[in-house]
Parts: C-alpha cells; sequence; structure tokens
C-alpha cells in the first residue's frame, strides 16, 4: 500500500489529477475519525480508520477503510484513489496467481476543498512548457469522475438500493438509467456477493441492515448470530463473520438457480464444470450460449440475470470465451478500457468500466455486446476467477490417475508452456497414466494444440508404431495446414516415416507462404532424394525471400549432386549467419571442388562472426584437402569452434586464393 502523494521523475508525459481519477478503480471521499470516534472504534494497529462519506466511483459497501495516513488530522477530510493495474500482460485469462493489492494515493482536504495532491497538476500535460495549473479542488475532481465516466455518478448507492430492492431515488425514476444499474448490478454479481453483502451489515442505517441481512439469509446458509449490540465494533464483527463464513466455505458451495441460493455441491462437482469430451473428440468452436446472447440482444435483463449468472460459474467454458472475447473491435475495447482483461500494457492505465453505449447501442451487436460484458467481468472478478483456477490444479493433481475429471481437463483447458495451468497438470497427468496408451485422446490432445506434453507424447506414439496414431497424424497433414498439421509433419520427418514426403512435397506448392516454408524446414529432419525434384520446382517460382531461403536450407541437408547449382547460387548472395552455415554444410556434404571458390569468397564475409567463419573454413578443408576439415553436423545442430585451426585455414584460404589468382 502507498499512503501518499506520488513524486513523479522526468517523463515525457506528467500525469495529472484527472489521469489519476481516471486510473482510479475506487475513488471515496473519507474523513478521518475525530478522536471521539477513535476512543469508541480504535483501527488496526498503526493505521487511521477513514469514515467513506460517498463513493465517487467505483463499488464498495463497507462504511470505512483502515489505512496508513499520517499526514490526515482528526476529523480531516480525504480522497482515497486505489489504483487499477492490469493484472497480467500475457494470457491473463489462464492465470492462477492472485492480484496484487490495489495501490492507494491519499489527498488531503484542505481549506476551501482544495486537493492536496502534491506536485501533481491538474490536467496530464508535457513537462516541457508546462502550464502550472492552480490548485485541484474536491469539485475538479467531482467534475473529471462525470467527464471521463458519466454511468459512475451515483452509481453505487442506485447498486446498493436496486440489490437490497430499496427506494434508489430520482435518477433511479428513469427507466434507461434503470436497466443499466440493473445490467451493472448483473455483470458485478452483486446479488450474490456475499462480501459485498456483508458490508453492509455496518451500515449506520437500520434499514439497510435489515435488508441486507434478510438477503444474506435468503442466499447463504451461514449460522452467523445476529449482534448483541448495535455500536460499530458489534457489527464489524457480524460482518466479518459472515465473510470468515464464505471464505471458509465458498470453495465447495455451488449456486442453485431454482433455489435462489448457495448450496453444497456432491462429491463429484467441480468448480471448473469441465464437459463431457465430444465423441469426435475436436473442440467445438467457443461461442456465448445462444440464450444469453439472445436475452441481450432483444435487452432482457430479467432473462439475461440468470444465463449471465450460469456463464460466470462455467468455468473452464468461462475461459475460453474470454480469450475468444479478445477479437472484440478496438473501438469498444478501448471505450471501456478493457485492455487489461487481453494482456495490455500501460502505466496508469484507465479503470474498466461498463458504458451504457454497450448496453443500448444500435451500433454493436449483441455477441460483441457479451464480448465487451466478459471482458469487464474478467477484470471486475480478476480474483475470483485465478483462485477458481488455483484449486483446479490442487484437484487434478489429487485427483486418482484414471480420474474422470483428468481426461476432460486435459481436453478442455487450455495451456501454455511457460507457466503452470490446470490444462498443463491435467495433460502431464493423463500421459503418465494407462489411459494414455489408447491412443485416440492422445491424438485428439495434440491435434488441438501441440504443447510440450503433447508433442512428447505423439514421439512415444510414433516410436512404439502406433499404426493408427500415425494414421492419424498423416491424415491431418494431409487435410489441415493448422500448428498441429507443422508439428505432426515434423515429428514424421524426424522419426523418418517415408509417408510424409509426398505430403509435404504438397505443401510446397501451397498459396500459404507460411506452409511453404514449415514444409520445406520440416523436410529438413528427412533429407530425401525423393524431395529433390519437387524442392527445386519450388524454388524457381518462389517470390518470398524467407520462404527461398528455407528452400535452400532443404537443399543443403540432402547431399545430393542436383542441388549443387542452386546451393552455389546462393553462396554468392549475400546470406544471414544461419543460413551461410547450413550452405557451407551442403556443399561438404556434396563435396564437390567446383564450391571452393565460393567457399572462399564467403570466408571473406563474416569478419566477427568466429561460428560462420568456422563452418565455411571447416568446409573448404573438407572439401578441398588442403587443411583437415569435419565431416558437416547434422541439421540444427552446434559444432565446436577450434579458434586455432579457424585461424589457420583462414590463413590457407588466402594462400589457395593468391595461387589461383596467380595461375
Amino acid at each position: 500500500m502507498i499512503a501518499c502523494a506520488a513524486s513523479w521523475v522526468q517523463a515525457d508525459i506528467a500525469p495529472g489529477v484527472d489521469s489519476y481519477v481516471q486510473n482510479a478503480e475506487l475513488l471515496l471521499l473519507v474523513h478521518a475519525q475525530s478522536n471521539q470516534e477513535r476512543e469508541a472504534f480504535p483501527p488496526a494497529n498503526g493505521k487511521k480508520r477513514l469514515v467513506v462519506e460517498k463513493v465517487l466511483k467505483g463499488f464498495t459497501t463497507h462504511p470505512y477503510v483502515d489505512e496508513a495516513a499520517p499526514q490526515l488530522k482528526d476529523g480531516q477530510s480525504a480522497l482515497v484513489l486505489y489504483q487499477y493495474a492490469y493484472p497480467d500482460h500475457y494470457r491473463p485469462a489462464l492465470r492462477t496467481a492472485s492480484p496484487k493489492a490495489s495501490s492507494v494515493v491519499i489527498w488531503p482536504i484542505g481549506d476551501k476543498d482544495h486537493v492536496m495532491a502534491g506536485n501533481i497538476h491538474l490536467k496530464s500535460g508535457s513537462y516541457k512548457g508546462m502550464d502550472f495549473s492552480p490548485p485541484s479542488t474536491l469539485a475538479d475532481v467531482i467534475n473529471y469522475v462525470a467527464e471521463q465516466t458519466p454511468e459512475e455518478v451515483g452509481l453505487c448507492d442506485q447498486s446498493t438500493s436496486l440489490l437490497l430492492a430499496l427506494p434508489g431515488g430520482e435518477a433511479m425514476k428513469d427507466p434507461k438509467r434503470k436497466s443499466f444499474v440493473e445490467y451493472y448490478t448483473i455483470v458485478r454479481d452483486l446479488g450474490r456477493d456475499v462480501h459485498v453483502l456483508a458490508g453492509l451489515l455496518e451500515s449506520t442505517n437500520p434499514v439497510t441492515r435489515a435488508a441486507a441481512k434478510q438477503r444474506l439469509e435468503a442466499i447463504a446458509s451461514g449460522a452467523v448470530p445476529n449482534p448483541k449490540d448495535e455500536d460499530p465494533l458489534s457489527l464489524q464483527l457480524w460482518s466479518h463473520h459472515w465473510m470468515r463464513w464464505w471464505n471458509e466455505n465458498e470453495p465447495h458451495l455451488f449456486w442453485n438457480e431454482t433455489l435462489q441460493r448457495w448450496v453444497e455441491g456432491d462429491k463429484d462437482a467441480h468448480k471448473r464444470r469441465w464437459p463431457p469430451i465430444p465423441a469426435a473428440l475436436k473442440l467445438p468452436r467457443d461461442e456465448f450460449p445462444p440464450n444469453m446472447v439472445k436475452a441481450l440482444e432483444q435487452k432482457k435483463s430479467r432473462d439475461f440475470a440468470p444465463a449471465f449468472r450460469d456463464w460466470l460459474d462455467s468455468g473452464v467454458m468461462r475461459d475460453r470465451q474470454i480469450c475468444m472475447a479478445a477479437s472484440l473491435d478496438r473501438k469498444w475495447v478501448e471505450q471501456n478500457n478493457l485492455d487489461g482483461a487481453i494482456g495490455g500494457s500501460r502505466y496508469l492505465p484507465p479503470a474498466p468500466r461498463l458504458s451504457p453505449e454497450v448496453i443500448f447501442s444500435d451500433k454493436i451487436s449483441a455477441t460483441d455486446r457479451m464480448k465487451a460484458f466478459a471482458l469487464v467481468s474478467h477484470c471486475w472478478h480478476y480474483g475470483r476467477f485465478t483462485r477458481e483456477r488455483a484449486r483446479a490444479i490442487v484437484e487434478i493433481e489429487k485427483a486418482p490417475m484414471d480420474a474422470e475429471c483428468i481426461k476432460r481437463a486435459a481436453f478442455w483447458e487450455m495451456t501454455d508452456d511457460n507457466f503452470k495451468t490446470s490444462g498443463r497438470v491435467a495433460g502431464e497427468r493423463f500421459f503418465q497414466s494407462k489411459e494414455s496408451e489408447a491412443g485416440k485422446l492422445s491424438l485428439a490432445l495434440f491435434l488441438i494444440g501441440p504443447t510440450s506434453e503433447t508433442i512428447s507424447a505423439a514421439r512415444q506414439r510414433i516410436e512404439s508404431k502406433d499404426k493408427e496414431f500415425i494414421k492419424g497424424l498423416l491424415q491431418h497433414v494431409r487435410s489441415d495446414r493448422d500448428g498441429a498439421a507443422e508439428w505432426a509433419g515434423r515429428l514424421l520427418c524426424q522419426s523418418k516415416h517415408p509417408e510424409i514426403i509426398p505430403i509435404l512435397l504438397e505443401w510446397l506448392g501451397d498459396s500459404d507462404p507460411h506452409s511453404r516454408q514449415m514444409a520445406a524446414l520440416n523436410l529438413c529432419w528427412f533429407p530425401s532424394a525423393d524431395a529433390i525434384p519437387g524442392l527445386l520446382h519450388a524454388l524457381k517460382s518462389e517470390k518470398i525471400p524467407a520462404v527461398e531461403e528455407q528452400f535452400i536450407v532443404a537443399l543443403a541437408q540432402t547431399g545430393d549432386r542436383r542441388a549443387l547449382d542452386p546451393l552455389l547460387a546462393a553462396a554468392r548472395e549475400k546470406q544471414e549467419s544461419y543460413t551461410a552455415i547450413e550452405i557451407a554444410r551442403g556443399l561438404s556434404r556434396i563435396k564437390d571442388a567446383h564450391a571452393l571458390p565460393a567457399l572462399a569468397e564467403m570466408a571473406t564475409r563474416f569478419k566477427g562472426d568466429d561460428q560462420a567463419s568456422w563452418e565455411i573454413v571447416n568446409a573448404f578443408g573438407y572439401i578441398s584437402g588442403e587443411f583437415k576439415g569435419y565431416s558437416p553436423s547434422d541439421f540444427c545442430s552446434g559444432s565446436a569452434i577450434e579458434m586455432d585451426k579457424l585461424k589457420d585455414g583462414q590463413s590457407a584460404i588466402k594462400k589457395w586464393m593468391k595461387k589461383k589468382s596467380d595461375s
């Protein structure tokens, strides 16, 4: 926690009060307890208890916050800004680590409502030639909220009133405003949030407390006794007892839509709700539930609410659809500040919002509207989702090796080789089980998307000569051009399966340059005389340099004399180090003296690149016999550099070139 006004280092743009307000996910107007209030209701050690007077932006039901705020005098008013930060810039919808606590900025309010924000100017701008603005006032901050996020004005109080079925004031008499608040409370999931309702038990308003108690007892079975007294400390303990009950029991509770309450799940219930594996062993397209999209299209919040609750609880399917929602048009991503849901990275990013336009505009389809809802939900419920994924990993690790949940999780969960996910853990456990020996699901998991686990398992199936598995790989390489097809072609080439050669030769004529390049790359692991005509034909018509280069590298692996002319032509051109090394090795394999002039000229080009120089010099010695050279290394492998022999070889090549020029 940071409880001070920030100081800034030199930068191109100086963030002003406007940027801080836009960045705040929660902005509170508070006052520090008076001496009398503190004696009656003392704060935690080392902190000050700040009494919430008004929520200017964001949502909370807690009437007090305890923060380190030594700069505040007893009874002094202040603004408290809880800063929003992107949770993770890489694949946030797979993450399991809980988000860090928000940084806190506290601005005391002085005479004439001046906001003491230190050296932070009223408006953001360039340091160069900056006009030093007058001191900010409370009215400035309130105006910024109204300008930047007009829907936030009065939203916390209105949402609370709607949640508890209490009168909501004049604004709620406007049907459009009431509809917006309904959608906001649904997406925030306030009606089922025990922490939100428990916070209201500390309210100084007995009507609010009674309504919150009634709602809590309706949705939860926690046997939390009523407090004997209604002093602030007793009410806080009552509130905390409810929160503690929820924290202890939430992992085992499931929402029953019929009963409209949280209930204990049976022993086979999983929070991730992994569906049965389809008979076809293929992942369906990620799409939102039709009933939810239809309710949005018809703008029926009453029908949307239960569908959205079910979606929020759908675990793995929800996460898959959040990833799909990243395709939302940039206009709506930027308008609602949703970059944090798709891996954004920025200092003081604007806090996520749900703009009324997303709900009511005819310019956005129901599907795109739901994408926006999904992304903002990912921001607002990020901690809840990460806890759910983390618990799923523990559940998978403890499950018996042959458990159905392991197979389902391995099939449905997304995975990443860079960090631990439930999909990765499930895949590891599945491939250690006897179930994987059947091959069918192993093949399906590989084709869904190659990972380190599925690639390793595929190698084992190929090495064990699993005919059905190999047949499935060949069929996929023949019919598809996706990442799984690329990897299948590579594994079959590395295992020297001759059936793959004619299929990859078809790839060489594909309209997609990436597919042509990948075919040539895979053929490097399986040099074959049968591939030479196809490579030479494809090389003649290739127009894209990177693909042409890969064709040359593939020809270099063959050691076939038919590859000599194109290799010599390539050797005379300027090449990157990697390509030059493979050309030199390729000429070594052919071992034809006609390559010596080209190699001698190449040897002069790579000063400072010892690896390329060594490979070229070694090839010259190996072919010419002028000095000792070694047979070429295999594709995609390194070779040790012998610096003394490199220098001697370079000298020998210079003498050879002089001798040739003299003759």
